[in-house]
């Protein structure tokens, strides 16, 4: 008899409790001559795999069959149903029930890992005497305690954007829950960032009407990163918002990353052409050029000596930061050895971009040296014109005059 509570007090109270803990079903059904409260509460509402659930029967005489009579030797017997077993047996005798007593069954049922989530249904057979064993259908709801909905992969497209450009970041979701969930959104909160980021052809919210357990779908945002972005990585806040087959909501926010990112585009000329010449020093000013969108910082620049040239000045000068559609200048002595042409000038330019990344870039300067008759007759030696046609002009005059006296001392001899 220790299963049976006949007391309307524990009954009511017991009532109370699952109310609150437990879930009350449908109205009590007449069973092998007893009515059976079928079911009348269990607990944890929903239950869950690999857990357990305590069930509450209540079976009852409400004395409508004849006034003033007993019901005698009732017993309920609830056998094994996957995913359902009673761990402490199934067979439950109550004895004689008056009319208006109630008796209160309790079982202790083990639920297996492959539990169906949702409605899953047991049997509980009851009899009295004359009466023969009749059933009637238990059910109680399988879910797991806590629907995950899982972002199992970011992926940015391409991994880096340019100012100016398209790009698009995807969230694969799965749905790791034994259960399909239902109203899925997803929100890309671009307002709430610093992001430069604008969504294309969409809003910034992606809906899934439903996801079946096992399944995966992506939410994707498409958008434009505008032409004047830093570059960096600029952080987007999303926020998932989702409800099971039991209306219980959830949510979950979460970070993911577009990095802005526009290689720099370095390039070094001569500020100006020197009169650069054979067997001579020459001063050079060389600009170095950043025609990208971002800056470079801790910039330094390297001349290296060739078999052309010897370096007078340190082959090594430090620029610092350089901003985007900026330059800046490095000054060079060379002593150049006998030869005339163009001469590739080695630079090295090193420097740390907008992602701290270390980059070296070469490149290679021309400087046009000179042969002292090119020079001369560019006029690009100090007087180099003047001195040409002084020179011109007095052969010129010594030709006539000798040409005078030779032909006066022909004459003389005749």
């Amino acid at each position: 008899m220790k299963y049976i509570t006949t007391l309307l007090g524990l009954v009511f109270a017991a009532s109370l409790v699952f109310a609150a803990t437990g879930t009350l079903l449908t109205q009590p059904v007449f069973v092998g001559g007893v009515y059976v409260n079928n079911v009348s509460y269990y607990s944890p509402y929903p239950a869950e795999p690999s857990g357990f659930v305590d069930l509450w029967v209540r079976v009852s005489n409400p004395g409508t069959l004849q006034a003033g009579s007993s019901i005698v030797d009732v017993e309920c017997n609830l056998p094994e149903k996957p995913p359902f077993k009673p761990t402490d047996g199934a067979l439950r005798f109550v004895g004689t029930l008056n009319r208006g007593d109630q008796a209160l069954l309790q079982y202790r049922l083990s639920v297996s890992a492959d539990a169906a989530p949702g409605p899953n249904k047991l049997d509980l057979y009851c009899r009295s005497a004359g009466q023969d064993w009749r059933a009637t259908e238990l059910t109680i709801y399988v879910q797991v305690s806590d629907a995950v909905l899982a972002v199992s992969k970011v992926e940015s497209t391409p991994a880096t954007v340019e100012p100016g450009s398209y790009g698009k970041i995807a969230l694969k979701m799965e749905n790791e829950a034994k259960i399909g969930l239902k109203n899925v959104v997803v929100n890309f909160d671009l307002a709430s960032s610093s992001a430069p980021l604008s969504p294309v052809g969409q809003s910034t919210l992606v809906s899934l009407p439903a996801l079946a357990a096992g399944d995966s779908a992506d939410a994707v945002l498409n958008f434009f990163v505008a032409s004047d972005a830093v570059s960096k990585a600029y952080n987007i806040p999303v926020t998932l918002t989702y409800s099971d087959e039991l209306n219980n909501k959830y949510n979950k926010s979460m970070l993911v990353s577009a990095i802005v990112y526009s290689a720099p585009v370095i390039s070094a000329s001569l500020a100006e052409q020197p009169v650069a010449l054979p067997n001579a020093k020459a001063s050079l000013s060389i600009n170095v050029f950043n025609r990208g969108f971002s800056d470079i910082k801790l910039s330094s620049v390297a001349l290296v000596g060739g078999e052309l040239y010897t370096l007078l000045s340190p082959s090594e000068v430090y620029l610092g930061t350089i901003n985007s559609d900026d330059f800046d200048s490095v000054d060079y002595e060379l002593f150049i050895k006998d030869y005339s042409g163009v001469l590739e000038l080695p630079l090295q330019i090193s420097f740390v971009d907008s992602s701290n990344q270390r980059q070296t870039v070469d490149v290679k300067v021309p400087l046009r040296v000179y042969s002292a008759q090119e020079a001369s007759s560019l006029g690009l030696l100090p007087g180099g014109g003047i001195t040409m046609w002084i020179v011109a002009l007095i052969v010129i005059v010594l030709a006539y005059f000798g040409y005078k006296r030779f032909f006066k001392k022909k004459r003389a001899e005749k």
